[in-house]
């Protein structure tokens, strides 16, 4: 499943680091259809705290994620 499309991706792209985002994001611009639209959306996702998709990959299949951080200090 290409990284850009459901939530769990989503999800994963928002929380990246910038760079590592923009370098994934630039090996796959050929099968992305809107970079720009792409972008806005992480940038929800990072204001919202988790990513929706809606019959994204499947037709009538939803889904929702978001990330689990490992907030754990000794």
């Amino acid at each position: 499943m290409p990284t850009h499309k459901g939530s769990s991706g989503k999800v994963w792209l928002a929380f990246l680091p910038d760079a590592e985002r923009e370098e994934i994001i630039n090996k796959h611009k050929n099968v992305i259809n809107n970079i720009t639209k792409l972008k806005e959306e992480i940038e929800t996702v990072r204001k919202k705290g988790y990513a929706t998709s809606i019959e994204e990959v499947y037709p009538g299949v939803n889904a929702i994620a978001a990330p689990l951080f490992n907030n754990y200090k000794d």
